[in-house]
């Protein structure tokens, strides 16, 4: 829904950008992990990146972007607060994908059900729900969140939450021939230093 407001770049950005820092700061305050000078500076880096793709792109900002700001900062949140429970739970990669999945669809499918959404599903073209299905379902339902759970458990929470800082730069170049937003010159120097 973020993405109906801001630009692709900002909302790449933003969003892991939460997850990724407030998930290092959780770790250090919660969980009590050690946090090294390179994992420090690493950090840096990263945010450094981040914030050049945020401020060199050219997109068009609308009068209602704050609302794509703070739905990509509740996105964050929500994976930073994930990322924080599978470490503190010690729970697995799939353990924590099917609690995501059994929890999500109890707030989930009222809310289609109030808003006719399985009516609007079901007009889309075949080949949309296809790909949204494989997409949304198999690779950021199922894979993704069991891979991440997995790097959790061998990296900890602050070493994991450094991977989604690899989404802005992919979300750049992904875009190029899906959406035909090509990246700023301080853009692409962010994904590299985000990378």
């Amino acid at each position: 829904a973020a993405f109906i407001y801001v630009p692709l770049a900002h909302g790449a950005v933003l969003q892991p950008s939460t997850a990724a820092m407030s998930s290092i700061v959780a770790a250090i305050v919660l969980l009590r992990e050690k946090v090294t000078t390179s994992r420090i500076f690493g950090a840096v880096i990263i945010v450094t990146g981040i914030t050049l793709i945020a401020t060199g792109s050219t997109a068009t900002i609308g009068p209602e972007a704050w609302k794509g700001y703070v739905l990509s900062v509740m996105a964050g949140l929500c994976w930073a607060t994930f990322t924080i429970l599978i470490r503190y739970w010690n729970i697995g990669g799939l353990p924590a994908t099917a609690a995501a999945s059994v929890i999500s669809s109890v707030f989930v499918v009222p809310i289609f059900f109030i808003f006719d959404t399985f009516g609007r599903i079901a007009a889309l073209p075949v080949e949309t729900l296809i790909a949204q299905i494989v997409v949304q379902g198999i690779l950021a339902g199922v894979v993704a969140i069991v891979a991440y759970g997995r790097a959790v458990m061998h990296l900890g929470a602050s070493g994991a939450a450094l991977f989604p800082a690899l989404v802005p730069a992919t979300t750049l170049v992904v875009g190029i021939p899906v959406t035909g937003e090509w990246p700023t010159g301080i853009e692409w120097t962010g994904a590299v230093m985000a990378t």
